[in-house]
């Protein structure tokens, strides 16, 4: 079992948790990485968050792309403002989801997370 994560000490994983891009194309492919400061056995998985966004942890980096075409909502015509979020799910001994009173799903709140964003334009 991995050491547990303070929610106080999250930032000692991972400097910035923005990565900004500006001016994509509607076929590009962005490709991002965030400098992870610790080993990865403190991580339990990495969620991409849908279809469009691939993410994993390599060489001390949580590493990742952004396919455009794959993002909904983008305007033929025009700049598209795009958001999207990796959540670096960290302290494997814990689950995400525990049963609360009467068995009703909960977040646990010991579980601890990192979410980071991925932000920028997409031009017609």
């Amino acid at each position: 079992m991995s050491e547990v994560i303070k929610k106080e000490e999250l930032d000692r994983y991972i400097d910035g948790r923005v990565f900004k891009f500006e001016n994509a194309g509607h076929k590009d492919v962005v490709s991002f990485e965030f400098p992870f400061k610790a080993t990865e056995d403190v991580i339990d998985y990495i969620e991409p968050g849908c279809g469009c966004t691939k993410a994993w942890f390599e060489d001390g980096k949580i590493c990742g792309t952004l396919t455009i075409a794959n993002v909904g909502g983008l305007n033929p015509e025009g700049s598209t403002a795009i958001n999207k979020v990796v959540t670096v799910m960290l302290d494997p001994g814990e689950r995400y989801l525990i049963a609360g009173e009467k068995k009703v799903k909960r977040v646990n709140e010991k579980k601890r997370f990192i979410k980071l964003t991925l932000a920028g334009t997409c031009n017609a």
